[in-house]
Formats: C-alpha cells, sequence, structure tokens
C-alpha cells in the first residue's frame, strides 16, 4: 500500500463509518456505498452512464490489485 493510499484510507474509514453506522445489515451499507457513488457523480456533473462507467473502472482496479 503506497502512504497515500494509507492517508485517503486514514480519513475515509472513519467518514464512512459515521456514514454507514445508522445501517443495520451489510446490504444497506453497500446500497449507501452506491448513493455516495452516484452522489459524487452528480457533484461533478456526470450522468448516471458516466458514474456506472467511472465504478466500473474502480472494480476492475480492485481487481487487478491496482488499489488496495
Amino acid at each position: 500500500m503506497t502512504a497515500e493510499t494509507d492517508a485517503h484510507n486514514a480519513v475515509l474509514l472513519p467518514l464512512l463509518r459515521l456514514i454507514v453506522d445508522h445501517a443495520d445489515t451489510e446490504p444497506v451499507q453497500w446500497v449507501i456505498l452506491e448513493s455516495l457513488c452516484l452522489a459524487v457523480g452528480r457533484l461533478h456533473g456526470r450522468s448516471q452512464r458516466d458514474t456506472a462507467l467511472f465504478v466500473e473502472t474502480i472494480a476492475e482496479r480492485l481487481t487487478t490489485g491496482e488499489r488496495t
């Protein structure tokens, strides 16, 4: 893991915990993550399709180990 990844995780994991703590189940937490992805896309003026393509890119990076 890179120092940059470590820094991102150190900031984001506590914030994410605050966001999903009210969810009763893991599936509901995943729905919240999905909503966050859509919200970031909307924040940047992206369509749902553009956001989906970006999420696919994220999935590829996770699958190949490029992002941990």
